[in-house]
């Protein structure tokens, strides 16, 4: 009769060691979840990071390239003027005494 005895303790002795592992599982599983959401979320914040410098890297490269054009363009503009005045210049040289080309 000290069988049955022992089999009921033993069955509670194996329930709450059951249940024992099972709330460390659930600590294990919930402690495993919240370093990957904090891993994700490192992988996250370093990606908008990147994101961010490789968009304000364009703009950058961006206002270069606009303030280069500018600097051509007025470049070109200057010549055209220069070219132009110079053109009137010759126009009204040759205009103004044609006698004197001949001689």
């Amino acid at each position: 009769m000290a069988g049955p005895r022992k089999n009921p303790q033993r069955r509670k002795h194996a329930v709450a060691r059951l249940e024992w592992t099972a709330s460390l599982k659930r600590e294990l599983d919930l402690m495993i979840e919240q370093r990957i959401n904090a891993s994700t979320d490192d992988i996250r914040s370093k990606a908008r990071q990147e994101a961010d410098e490789a968009a304000r890297l364009k703009v950058v490269e961006k206002d270069q390239t606009i303030k280069s054009m500018s600097r051509t363009i007025e470049e070109l503009k200057r010549k055209t003027e220069q070219g132009s005045q110079q053109a009137q210049g010759e126009a009204l040289e040759a205009s103004t005494d044609p006698e004197e080309k001949v001689s």
